[in-house]
């Protein structure tokens, strides 16, 4: 296995991505969990692989909501307080939220080609999903030198909703949530530790329904048991906790509830119920 090797930006230099084990490598190209189906996975190596953008988008609509599917409940709110967890937009996503998520996302995936764990699911050669994860032996923390390295490729913030400024600002709301998933990581999956960390992972609204999710996360639960360690993520709303407890044997560790302080014309805080969540490691 690879030691950890955290990425040491120094004076803004970063050190080469690791190349994927051999056991991953195997995967990609003969899964059990994608075997006689027509889903694939594919590794995205960096920003010019043409289908980059496809990623972006994958993971950008899946979690900013659509009239018929609610947004991702953590990022989510994140992004705007005042709408009911899990709920449908009541109209199609507004311009300032596509763009937001749309940020989001690409953010996430330069984030995850720094670190060699960026996958698309394909279905006849479209990508369908995606997810960001950081494989065994890679470090999740990000240097201030890193993040701005990552703004520079992927713009900063764009500005929110009307509402989103309801209970506190995105930058504060983001602040609270990043902290609790470092408090969450640190009681239950330290970084010296063997792990896999699913960051996100999403599927196309359209494509959603088919299997595609639990393809991705079971392919997924191959890598975990294919380098012989835990797998982590954090996320929140029953929906989401009943599909990784399903789909891909994960239990819940801890509950951390994440609150974004009332602003001065605002009725009451708001709390997000974070949920971390570990799949033992086989045998």
């Amino acid at each position: 296995k690879n030691k950890l090797q955290p990425l040491r930006m120094g004076i803004c230099s970063s050190q080469p991505v690791l190349p994927l084990s051999q056991a991953v490598s195997q995967l990609i190209g003969s899964s059990k969990a994608l075997s006689g189906g027509s889903f694939k996975i594919e590794h995205i190596k960096d920003a010019k692989d043409p289908r980059f953008p496809a990623v972006v988008e994958a993971i950008a609509r899946s979690f900013a909501g659509t009239t018929d599917q609610g947004p991702d409940t953590t990022v989510g709110w994140i992004f705007d307080c005042s709408l009911e967890p899990g709920k449908e937009l009541a109209a199609g996503p507004s311009e300032p939220r596509r763009k937001w998520f749309d940020w989001f996302a690409k953010f996430c995936v330069l984030f995850g080609l720094s670190r060699g764990g960026v996958f698309a699911l394909t279905e006849n050669d479209k990508v369908i999903g995606a997810t960001v994860a950081i494989l065994p032996g890679r470090s999740s923390d990000m240097s201030s030198c890193e993040m701005m390295g990552l703004f520079l490729k992927a713009g900063f913030p764009p500005g929110g909703d009307d509402t989103s400024n309801v209970c506190g600002s995105i930058n504060a709301r983001d602040e609270v949530t990043q902290k609790a998933m470092a408090d969450l990581q640190k009681a239950h999956v330290p970084q010296d530790m063997q792990r896999l960390y699913i960051f996100n992972l999403g599927v196309l609204p359209e494509a959603q329904g088919k299997g595609a999710g639990s393809a991705l996360l079971s392919w997924l639960a191959e890598v975990a048991d294919a380098e012989g360690c835990p797998a982590w993520l954090e996320t929140s709303g029953a929906q989401h906790e009943a599909f990784y407890s399903r789909k891909g044997g994960f239990v819940v560790k801890e509950r951390k509830n994440v609150v974004a302080k009332a602003g001065p014309k605002d009725a009451s805080d708001s709390t997000l119920t974070l949920i971390g969540m570990l799949r033992p490691k086989s045998g």
